[in-house]
């Protein structure tokens, strides 16, 4: 699929790797306007608990890195890097909130339903933890 998202499917190593928008390729397609272009890798496991706890863990090597690139330079971090920041840490603590309620719910279907929050939340901190990079790349150039 090149017009909303791109799909990389690795059933051997059990991953999924999904990228909303243009993944930097310009004949790859532009008919997604305003999307990221930022694959997300998806560890497929024994049911979507593994799956959460394994983006979970990504998500927080993500914001690991975030920090360090925010913190590299003298000066204050980009407004737009601060904004996206703040995008980052609010998806992460929704995603965490979820991932309680996925553990506590009883229901099957609401079970499923809660922990495909939390994996969209985690997914969306990587996403915005590498937009993030970007724009502190931008604005801080290296020689």
């Amino acid at each position: 699929m090149a017009t909303l998202y791109s799909a990389i499917a690795m059933p051997l190593e059990g991953r999924l790797s999904i990228c909303t928008g243009n993944p930097g390729m310009p004949y790859w397609g532009t008919l997604a306007p305003g999307q990221t272009g930022i694959y997300v890798n998806y560890t497929l496991g024994q049911g979507p608990e593994s799956l959460v706890f394994a983006l979970q863990k990504d998500a927080s090597s993500s914001l690991w890195q975030t920090v360090q690139a925010l913190g590299v330079a003298e000066g204050a971090p980009p407004e737009e890097a601060t904004a996206l920041w703040e995008e980052a840490e609010g998806s992460c603590w929704e995603a965490a909130w979820w991932m309680d309620r996925a553990v506590l719910e009883d229901d099957p279907s609401a079970r499923a339903a809660v922990w495909g929050r939390s994996a969209t939340g985690y997914g969306e901190v990587i996403v915005r933890a590498a937009e993030v990079q970007e724009a502190c790349k931008r604005a801080r150039p290296t020689n």
